[in-house]
């Protein structure tokens, strides 16, 4: 069960979600990813968070910078409204 769930996670795409469905997802699934947990990974973890975004999404955070993952969540939600009143 665990191996499946790594795999989920590492394939994880928002898709047609919007951001509250992905964000559940991810944190629900990350946690059978310790590689991902932890200080020192905190960068991949907004990494990975960012690769799974919608496009339109993603052009907004890809050269943000943001290593923090709960700041980069929450500037997710307040752009949130933009994208999904739009799709």
């Amino acid at each position: 069960v665990k191996h499946k769930k790594q795999v989920e996670f590492l394939e994880l795409k928002q898709g047609e979600n919007y951001v509250a469905e992905y964000v559940t997802k991810f944190e629900d699934l990350v946690r059978f990813c310790p590689m991902y947990e932890g200080v020192g990974n905190k960068e991949e973890k907004c990494v990975k968070f960012v690769s799974g975004l919608r496009p339109e999404i993603k052009q907004v955070f890809n050269y943000q910078g943001i290593t923090h993952y709960h700041e980069l969540v929450n500037k997710c939600w307040n752009c949130k409204y933009h994208f999904e009143n739009n799709l």
